[in-house]
């Protein structure tokens, strides 16, 4: 009996310790202990995920040639009004409501029914909201502006990739073929020569993702190279102060100031695909679109 006695309060003892080490490990690996996984992949009519829009309780997703979807409470739904093969580009909730572009068109949301708003002949591939104005960068055509229901184009870059702001309120304009550039002529930042696919600001711009170079980051004003994602890099996704960088067939790296902290992939995290077109956070999870469906991953 003392025996087994001395081996049961062992047993426990070595359990509390691992137990220790375990909760000690997560706090100091943050990103390392994502262990619960929640796959998935609902029942759409194709699984080339192309975007992801987090809209209150609702996750928004678009899909290469599948339409759009509504994900909640634990189910997908097809969004109607929006052809069934459409290929969905790009998603921003503007003014209280969800703007969807499409190879050819923009579409309004309106209590989950689509509206046709505009046609978009050169592939309304980025969106981005400024106030009362909508920004639909094409990716054949020079940038189309909303405001007050009436569009116009301004005289710009084509084959436009990616829009973002900075904390000033410029906007900055990725190019496939001609760099980047902002549109209130700001020209403090530079980078040329590079199929930039998306950037990310803060004062300026911070981080741009490369089709054929990797991740740039800006660091007074010079650009330098960052260990870890190759290319192809295609989104940027930034929360708190970490930075998600996805590539194309390597998965998912995270930098903090310029610096890689970590990695996710079909081997760590339970993502379905290293192929990553977008991120997305809710309060609880990240999701990534990928070549084989959508995956959600819980913090």
């Amino acid at each position: 009996m003392w025996y087994k006695a001395q081996n049961i309060k062992r047993n426990v003892y070595l359990t509390a310790c691992i137990l220790s080490a375990c909760i000690v490990w997560m706090f100091l690996n943050p990103y390392k202990s994502w262990s619960s996984i929640n796959k998935f992949n609902s029942s759409l009519s194709t699984p080339l995920a192309r975007c992801l829009l987090v809209s209150g309780q609702t996750v928004y997703m678009g899909t290469y040639g599948g339409g759009l979807y509504q994900f909640r409470q634990g189910r997908a739904f097809p969004v109607t009004g929006i052809p069934e093969k459409a290929k969905v580009y790009s998603l921003v909730e503007h003014k209280g409501n969800v703007y969807v572009g499409t190879e050819s068109a923009l579409y309004k949301l309106i209590e989950s029914q689509a509206h046709f708003l505009v046609q978009v002949p050169g592939n309304a591939w980025t969106l981005l909201s400024k106030g009362d104005t909508l920004f639909i960068g094409q990716r054949h055509q020079e940038l189309m502006v909303l405001v007050k229901g009436k569009t116009f184009s301004l005289r710009s870059k084509r084959n436009i990739t990616h829009m973002a702001l900075d904390k000033k309120g410029g906007l900055w304009i990725a190019s496939k073929t001609e760099g980047l550039s902002c549109v209130s002529d700001r020209t403090l930042v530079s980078f040329q020569n590079a199929y930039i696919r998306n950037i990310l600001c803060d004062s300026l711009p911070r981080y741009v993702a490369t089709w054929n170079q990797g991740v740039y980051y800006n660091e007074q004003n010079i650009w330098r190279k960052i260990k870890g994602a190759p290319a192809p890099a295609t989104v940027l996704k930034q929360r708190g102060d970490t930075v998600f960088a996805g590539t194309w067939n390597n998965g998912v790296y995270l930098y903090k100031q310029g610096q890689l902290i970590d990695s996710l992939h079909t081997a760590n995290s339970g993502i379905r695909d290293n192929h990553i077109s977008d991120i997305a956070f809710d309060e609880k999870s990240i999701w990534f679109a990928t070549n084989r469906g959508f995956s959600r991953v819980l913090f």
